[in-house]
C-alpha cells in the first residue's frame, strides 16, 4: 500500500532570492500532511519530513516541522552566473516508523517546477536531497529513492524508528530568474514492501 505526502518549497526573487520549503497538505478533509501504510504485520508512516506536521507513534499530528531554508541570493549574484543554493538538512529530519516484521520500505520524491501564481514565470530548480535529484515529472509512480530501510541512519534500540543522518538539499536559481514568490510542490512516496534497490536513485532526464 502507499499513501502520498506533498509538501511545498517557496523561492523569493526580489533584488533577492529567497528560497524555502513549506508544507501543502496531503490530506485536503483535515489539512494534515501524513503518510501511514497499515496492515497485518504492524504500521509504516513518515513521522517526520521537511516542512510536514510531525506525527507520533499511533499517527496524530504532534507539531509542524521545520522548513527548508535555502537563504537569499541578489540579482547581482545572478548576473554574473547561475546560483547554486545549498541548506543542510540535520540529522532526524526525516523519521520513518516501522514495526512490520522484516519490512522493506523506500521513500521517493519528485518535485514540480519553480513557479510564481498567477503568471508565466518558472525555472526547474534542480532540486536535490541527500544527494539525490529530484525529477519534475510528479506523474512518475515512484520518483527518486532518498532513503530506504537499509540506507545509513539511526535506529531505536527497538529497531522501529529510522532517522537520516545529517545530509543536505540545495537547488539552482537560473540567470535568467524574476522578480516574484515561486513555489514548487514536493511529493514523497512512503512504500512497503519492496527491495531497497527497487527505485532509481536518478531519475530519467537528470
Amino acid at each position: 500500500m502507499m499513501k502520498v505526502m506533498t509538501l511545498t518549497a517557496t523561492l523569493l526573487v526580489a533584488g533577492s532570492v529567497l528560497a524555502t520549503a513549506g508544507v501543502a497538505s496531503a490530506d485536503t478533509s483535515t489539512g494534515k500532511a501524513s503518510v501511514e501504510v497499515s496492515g497485518q504485520g504492524g504500521v509504516l508512516q513518515i513521522d517526520k519530513a521537511p516542512g510536514a506536521d510531525e506525527k507520533d507513534a499511533a499517527g496524530n499530528t504532534k507539531a509542524n516541522g521545520t522548513s527548508i531554508d535555502f537563504g537569499t541570493v541578489t540579482l547581482t549574484q545572478l548576473a554574473e552566473k547561475a546560483q547554486p543554493m545549498p541548506a543542510k538538512l540535520a540529522a532526524k529530519t526525516f523519521q520513518v516508523t516501522d514495526t512490520q516484521d522484516s519490512a522493506k520500505w523506500q521513500l521517493t520524491g519528485a518535485v514540480t517546477n519553480f513557479t510564481v501564481a498567477g503568471t508565466d514565470k518558472k525555472f526547474d530548480g534542480t532540486l536535490t536531497i541527500n544527494g539525490v535529484p529530484l525529477s519534475t515529472d510528479t506523474s512518475a509512480t515512484q520518483g527518486a529513492k532518498l532513503f530506504d530501510a537499509e540506507s545509513d541512519g539511526t535506529w531505536d534500540p527497538s529497531h522501529t524508528t529510522w532517522n537520516n543522518k545529517d545530509t543536505g538539499a540545495s537547488i539552482l536559481v537560473p540567470q535568467n530568474a524574476k522578480v516574484g514568490q515561486y513555489e514548487a510542490t514536493i511529493t514523497y512516496n512512503l512504500t512497503s514492501g519492496v527491495p531497497a534497490d527497487a527505485a532509481s536513485a536518478t531519475p530519467a532526464g537528470k
